[in-house]
C-alpha cells in the first residue's frame, strides 16, 4: 500500500504549483549514494478553489474528508497551504504522519497585514480583474527580477508565466475567499513546540513575503519540541534543556557557527516518553529563490521532499505531544 502524501497549494495557486513534485513523488526515487530509496506515494494535490470553505479550519476539514477513512498521511503546505496544514494538525493530529511547511509561518496576521489584504480585495473587485493585484504581487512571489520581467511573462515555461496563469484560473471570487480565510486564521505558534513527527521547513533565501528570519523562527520553535531533533544539515540548533517553559516561534539568534536557536526551551530533552524517540527536523534554505520554491527551484524542492519522506516515522498515535 502506497503511503499518502497531501500537498496543499497557496493563495492564488492551483494544483500546478505542486505539479513537478506530485509527479516525482508518485514515481518514487531510487537509492542514490547515501540517500535511501523512497517508494512511490499516493499523492493528493488539494484543489483549494473547490468547496465553500471560508476559514483555514474549513479547508482542513474538507481535506480530511478527501483523504480516505482514517488513513494517516504526510502533509506539505505552501504558504496558505501551510496555514491549512497547521489547522489540520490541530484538528486531527492522529491523522498526520509528517509535516512540511514550505514558505509558510505559524503566526496570525497583524492588523496592518489584514488592512493590506482588504485593500487588495477592494482593488480586485473595483477593477473586475486581478491584473492590478498581480502587478503588485508577482514581484513579491518570485526571486528579485523574476516577477516583473515582461518577456518572462510570455514564456510558457517560466515561473512568472505559471504564476499569472494560476491567478487567472483562481479568479476574483476565490481570491477574496482565500484572503478572508487567511486574514482570520488562528495563531498556531503554540503547536510548534509540541510537534513530534518528522518535519520539514523549506524556504527561499529571497522570500519577500515571509522573510528568512521568520522561517528561522518557525524552525527554532519546532526545534524546541522534546520530540524533534534537527539534522546535521539544518542551520538551527536545539535549545538547552530548561525548566522555564517555552516561547513558541521565539526570535532566532545566530550562534558561533552561524546556526539559529530559539530563545527558550520546550522543556527537558529527556521528558518522559521522549528520550531516544525524537523525530528529525529539517530546515532547508534555497538560494536565489523567492516565495514559490516548488516552481522556482523544483528539483531542489523535490529532493527535500524525498529526504523528508525517507525519515523514519514517529511511534505513537498522534503527531502532537500533550
Amino acid at each position: 500500500m502506497h503511503r499518502r502524501v497531501v500537498l496543499i497549494p497557496g493563495l492564488l495557486c492551483t494544483e500546478a504549483v505542486w505539479a513537478r513534485q506530485a509527479e516525482a513523488l508518485a514515481r518514487g526515487s531510487p537509492a542514490v549514494g547515501s540517500r535511501p530509496a523512497v517508494p512511490p506515494a499516493a499523492v493528493t494535490v488539494v484543489n483549494v478553489a473547490a468547496g465553500s470553505w471560508t476559514s483555514m479550519e474549513g479547508l482542513a476539514l474538507s481535506i480530511l474528508r478527501e483523504v480516505p477513512g482514517d488513513e494517516r498521511f504526510s502533509v506539505a503546505g505552501l504558504s496558505m497551504g501551510g496555514y491549512a496544514a497547521l489547522a489540520l494538525l490541530r484538528a486531527a493530529p492522529e491523522r498526520v504522519e509528517r509535516l512540511a511547511l514550505v514558505s509558510s509561518q505559524a503566526r496570525g496576521d497583524s492588523a496592518q497585514t489584514r488592512s493590506r489584504r482588504e485593500a487588495l480585495m477592494a482593488m480586485a473587485r473595483s477593477e473586475g480583474a486581478l491584473d492590478g493585484v498581480m502587478e503588485l504581487q508577482a514581484p513579491l512571489l518570485l526571486a528579485p527580477g523574476l516577477g516583473s520581467d515582461s518577456e518572462l511573462a510570455k514564456d510558457p515555461g517560466s515561473a512568472l508565466s505559471t504564476v499569472l496563469e494560476m491567478a487567472q484560473s483562481t479568479g476574483i471570487d476565490d481570491f477574496c475567499r482565500q484572503q478572508v480565510a487567511i486574514a482570520g486564521r488562528r495563531d498556531q505558534r503554540d503547536l510548534l513546540p509540541r510537534v513530534r513527527v518528522p518535519s520539514l521547513v523549506l524556504c527561499g533565501r529571497q522570500d519577500a513575503l515571509i522573510p528568512f528570519a521568520v522561517h528561522q523562527q518557525v524552525a527554532a520553535a519546532l526545534a524546541s519540541s522534546p520530540g524533534l531533533e534537527p539534522d546535521a544539515l539544518s542551520p538551527v540548533t536545539k535549545p538547552p534543556a530548561s525548566r522555564g517553559g517555552t516561547s513558541a516561534e521565539a526570535p532566532a539568534r545566530a550562534n558561533a557557527g552561524g546556526a539559529a536557536a530559539a530563545a527558550a526551551d520546550a522543556g527537558a530533552a529527556d521528558a518522559p516518553g521522549t528520550a531516544g524517540e525524537r523525530s528529525t527536523l529539517m530546515l532547508r534554505v534555497l538560494e536565489e529563490c523567492g516565495h514559490l520554491p516548488t516552481i522556482e527551484r523544483p528539483d531542489e524542492t523535490t529532493q527535500a521532499l524525498f529526504d523528508w519522506l525517507a525519515l523514519p516515522t514517529a511511534d505513537g498515535p498522534t503527531a502532537l505531544l500533550p
